[in-house]
Formats: C-alpha cells, sequence, structure tokens
C-alpha cells in the first residue's frame, strides 16, 4: 500500500516537472541548427525562458536615477495663480498690481497704495484659501499653503513618472521598471539594456507644451467673429473652451 501511494506521488511530481518545463523553456531549434559552436553551447544558446522576465539583478543592465525639480512646479503654480488673481480683482472691479515678481517660492504684487493692496489681500484670502498673504506697505507676498505646496511637488513627480513610462513604453523593454523614489526622484530601470544612447534621448527629450493667451471670447463662433469684424487676424486661432455658464462663454 505505501509502496503503491509512493509511486503514484513519485509519477505526480515527474508530471508536474514535465509540465512546468514545458509552460517556462523553450527551445529554438533555428538558432541550435544554425550555431558552429559546440553541442553543448549550442543548447545552452538555444534555450530560453520566455514565460520569466529576469530583473536587473539577474541579467544586468541599465539604472537611471533622475531628479524633478519640485520647485519649479510651485514657482508655475504660483505663476498661474497670479493671473487668476488678476482676474478675481479685476471682476471685484480692484484696481491691478502694478508689476508682479516671482522670488524663492512665492508671489509678489504690488500695487499703487497700501489701502489697494488692503483690498487685495482680503479678496484674495476670500477666493484663494489655499495661499497665505503678507503685507509690506503697498506690497503683498502671496504663498501657498504647505499642505497645497506639498501636493503640487508630489503630483509633479508622480506626472513625471507617467511621463516616462509612456516614452519608454515603445521601446519594448522586457521588465521595464519606472518608479518613485523619495521626494524627488524617479528611478528607470531596463533589464538587459546595455547601449542606451537612445534611451537618454526618449527620456531627456523635452515636451512641447504651448500656451495661448486668450484675447477675446464669446458664445458661438459666429459671435467671436463679429468682434473682428467678420474676419479673424492671422496671429490669431480660434479654440473652444470649457461648457460654462459664466460671462466668459466657449470660444
Amino acid at each position: 500500500m505505501a509502496l503503491g501511494l509512493f509511486k503514484t506521488r513519485f509519477f505526480l511530481w515527474i508530471a508536474a516537472a514535465i509540465v512546468s518545463s514545458y509552460l517556462l523553456f523553450s527551445f529554438n531549434y533555428n538558432e541550435f541548427k544554425n550555431s558552429e559552436k559546440s553541442f553543448v553551447s549550442r543548447v545552452y544558446q538555444s534555450i530560453g525562458m520566455p514565460g520569466l522576465n529576469l530583473g536587473i539583478d539577474l541579467q544586468g543592465g541599465t539604472r537611471f536615477v533622475l531628479r524633478v525639480d519640485i520647485d519649479k512646479a510651485v514657482e508655475i503654480k504660483l505663476a498661474e495663480s497670479g493671473k487668476l488673481i488678476e482676474k478675481s480683482l479685476k471682476k471685484a472691479k480692484t484696481p491691478l498690481p502694478t508689476s508682479r515678481s516671482l522670488s524663492k517660492g512665492s508671489l509678489g504684487l504690488a500695487f499703487s497704495n497700501v489701502a489697494v493692496a488692503g483690498s487685495a489681500v482680503d479678496i484674495i484670502k476670500k477666493r484663494f484659501p489655499e495661499f497665505g498673504c503678507k503685507r509690506n506697505e503697498e506690497k503683498d507676498s502671496i504663498t501657498l499653503s504647505a499642505a497645497e505646496s506639498a501636493k503640487i511637488k508630489s503630483n509633479s513627480v508622480e506626472q513625471a513618472v507617467q511621463v516616462l513610462r509612456t516614452r519608454l513604453d515603445t521601446i519594448a523593454v522586457k521588465g521595464l521598471s519606472v518608479s518613485r523614489h523619495g521626494d524627488s526622484g524617479v528611478v528607470v530601470m531596463l533589464p538587459g539594456v546595455d547601449d542606451v544612447d537612445d534611451i537618454k534621448q526618449t527620456i531627456m527629450r523635452a515636451a512641447r507644451l504651448e500656451f495661448k493667451i486668450v484675447d477675446k471670447s464669446a458664445g458661438s463662433k459666429e459671435a467671436l467673429l463679429d468682434q473682428y469684424d467678420g474676419m479673424l487676424p492671422p496671429d490669431r486661432m480660434m479654440v473652444p473652451g470649457k461648457d460654462s455658464d459664466d460671462e466668459d462663454g466657449t470660444w
């Protein structure tokens, strides 16, 4: 009885090993046949494991550590916010700042006098709670809250990770890994890749992002063209905007 059970288990182990080997390994007969090396070397070269992706530690490769300029992301946010603040001041019929400046993570807004600066601070605090405001005579200093600043920095790193994944997907490297590292780092691992000149160019390629300043807007194409006497100037272009109910319209 015990011998029969042992034989059954033995044959089950043998069957499992055969099935596992069939699923794990592959044999390239053409490479085996055409190679001029010794029999053992040909067999070794012709056996592959397509179902198993070896990491960079097992098969070697290339590892990049990139840094994201997270402070620059905060500055860009402040610069964009400056335009929104001016728009809010304009709607509130408050005089606009006479100048704007960016310095060390803060946005400086200079006004004509102290009273105007005080009114501007009240509007900013009410409509932009994510900002902190400090007054110095007729100049307001706008900074992001610690939570908002941390959120922007984190999002900038996550965006960099997604952009790199999208770019590197085109090179079809098995086991490719793009992951976040620390507060501002991105690690790229390319198993089995040693010639990295083209990959570096792909990684470092600057994305092209254009910003267009809105000159005029209206609720329809025809209404917008009417503002230009029926003919759009050659240095202008008409684009659809987000659907909204405000006075800005949709074009």
